[in-house]
């Protein structure tokens, strides 16, 4: 072994634990970028469902695709996925010094090679297949769920699905969302005692693989700087999750201004405020043909008038309503236009016929 190696794993075993925070926030960055991708994919295809129905429909399995590749190239090169490397960690080997990059100590060449790829193995699926798979048990799950709603009894559901051709179908519809429960009381569980230094991983898919995350030791950093390529998709990440950041904040706000009560009262009184009179009749008409019209018609309306209102700088009644809204908005008599005020108004009791 050269000196360079031992004084990596040196480096390594000496290497600190990564804060649950900085864990946590690699976990939410998967997360935030596999549903963004999903919210672009989905706008394209509502945008033109004819070009990119293909992509929609089999959007899981492209992304997966494309995940493999993407995290087989940084778990080879830089031995973690992408958000654990942009966070400044990487995975090693429960009980050696070895990267995840690097596999298990070896006996011979052929030995080496499987190892190699036995480590490297697990990890990809347990990194793309493990979300790829939990993915589709929620949507085939949801998916027989509501058809189980949809049968108006559950033996109708039983006699098409739980025949003995179909045992898993049973077994998934009325025990998936138990075992997703106890999935994540183990979750939490593994959080809580990584946070008291009980535990070196803080997820169920590292207990599996038999990994565990550690900070990147000053030769990493080292190497990772002299990468260009490296440096060029951190830079891209981060612009990536700032994009991200402000887009969540964005679809939060929207779903506010829109779904809340506060947001609904809010768009009313900017309704109000915006709010702009239609143009009156009486714009038409001069005062020599409003004087024409029948003794009973409103100048503004050209209806009969309702609750007689009569505007004193004019001697003309209105309607109370019409003549209220125009002097309140135009301070004019409609007809004169000499100046009035709402305090003009004189409303007139006009007996039954």
């Amino acid at each position: 072994m050269t000196e360079g190696n031992k004084r990596n794993e040196t480096l390594v075993s000496t290497a600190a634990l990564p804060s649950i925070f900085e864990l946590v926030a690699q976990d939410k960055l998967s997360v935030s970028i596999r549903q963004a991708v999903r919210h672009i994919v989905k706008y394209l295809y509502e945008s033109n469902p004819s070009r990119y129905k293909l992509l929609w429909k089999w959007y899981d399995e492209v992304y997966a695709a494309t995940d493999l590749i993407l995290q087989n190239f940084y778990l080879k090169r830089y031995g973690g996925s992408l958000a654990e490397n942009f966070y400044g960690m990487k995975r090693i080997i429960n009980g050696t010094c070895r990267s995840a990059s690097t596999g298990l100590p070896k006996l011979c060449s052929l030995f080496m090679l499987v190892s190699i790829r036995v480590t490297l193995g697990e990890n990809i699926i347990l990194q793309v297949g493990w979300p790829y798979i939990m993915e589709k048990l929620e949507k085939f799950h949801l998916l027989l769920s509501m058809y189980t709603a949809a049968g108006n009894s559950r033996a109708s559901f039983r006699n098409i699905f739980t025949c003995n051709q179909f045992p898993i179908i049973h077994i998934l519809v009325n025990y998936y969302p138990r075992i997703k429960i106890l999935f994540s009381t183990f979750s939490f569980l593994l959080k809580i005692a990584y946070i008291l230094s009980l535990c070196n991983v803080h997820s169920p898919e590292l207990k599996f693989a038999n990994m565990h995350l550690v900070k990147l030791t000053e030769i990493d950093l080292g190497e990772a700087n002299r990468k260009k390529s490296w440096r060029l998709l951190a830079i891209l990440t981060t612009i990536l999750t700032r994009c991200i950041t402000f887009g969540l904040y964005f679809i939060q706000f929207l779903d506010f201004y829109y779904n809340s009560n506060i947001g609904e009262n809010f768009r009313m009184e900017q309704r109000v405020r915006n709010w702009k009179y239609p143009s009156a009749p009486h714009k038409k008409l001069r005062e020599s043909s409003v004087l024409l019209l029948e003794t009973n018609k409103c100048p503004l309306c050209l209806q009969q008038r309702v609750n007689d209102t009569a505007l004193a700088v004019s001697g003309y009644v209105f309607c109370y309503g019409c003549i209220y809204s125009y002097v309140e908005q135009e301070m004019k008599c409609p007809i004169t236009n000499l100046p009035a005020n709402v305090d003009d108004l004189i409303k007139i009791f006009v007996p039954p016929p």
